[in-house]
């Protein structure tokens, strides 16, 4: 697995807080080769588990990226924002 091309993929997946089922689908699919089991909670946490006989470790991260658009700056420049 290269690492700039699994990066380019994470990069360019669509993920905005609140939506987070593109990137998902990518993370799942770069995790598959891996793991033993895949599941989404009732939330949209994306859960990946590998099994095995050692200590246990939790990786944990945000899927999401900030979404949001500019609809409007002011003669003060204050710029005003929507999802």
């Amino acid at each position: 697995m290269d690492i700039l091309s699994v990066q380019t993929q994470l990069a360019a997946a669509f993920g905005p807080s609140g939506a987070e089922s593109g990137i998902a689908a990518v993370i799942t699919e770069l995790a598959k080769p891996y793991a033993d089991d895949i599941t989404v909670d009732t939330m949209g946490n994306l859960i990946v588990h590998k099994k095995g006989t050692g200590g246990k470790v939790m990786f944990s991260a945000h899927m999401d990226s900030i979404g949001l658009i500019v609809t409007h700056i002011d003669k003060n420049g204050y710029i005003r924002f929507a999802q």
